[in-house]
């Protein structure tokens, strides 16, 4: 059964073209014997069915490569994309900790602004009633 359906006697693997499997199900699908499989083997010499099964593993070994090759690949970008994520995090921590640092020399300069301004009103003021 595929999908939940009966397959019929005619079914061959070629006819498994759906492209629904990954390498690993394509080398699996490609050494089932159907009926229609069978009786190609039946009519094949002994040397032809030998060099087909030779070429079939071949394929296999060669899909399961490419498939060991993929993965390794994929691992290899995931870790440099961890290193990137890592770098931009590290710069974002110094940029927030300079930002905190900024806006402390800023809180502090505007209460140094006040008393400066605080002071000169006095000093005015205490100016003005000297005039008086």
């Amino acid at each position: 059964m595929l999908d939940e359906a009966p397959l019929p006697t005619s079914t061959s693997i070629r006819d498994f073209q759906h492209r629904k499997a990954e390498y690993v199900a394509n080398a699996v699908e490609q050494a089932l014997l159907l009926l229609g499989d069978m009786a190609d083997l039946k009519s094949m010499k002994k040397q032809e069915v030998f060099l087909t099964l030779k070429r079939d593993l071949a394929l296999v070994v060669q899909a399961a490569h490419r498939a060991e090759e993929l993965v390794n690949s994929s691992h290899r970008q995931m870790k440099e994309e961890k290193g990137r994520r890592i770098t931009a995090m590290d710069a974002f921590n110094v940029a927030k900790k300079r930002t905190q640092e900024l806006n402390n020399k800023l809180t502090v300069a505007d209460r140094d602004k006040k008393s400066a301004e605080s002071a000169l009103e006095g000093v005015e003021r205490q100016a003005e009633s000297q005039r008086k």
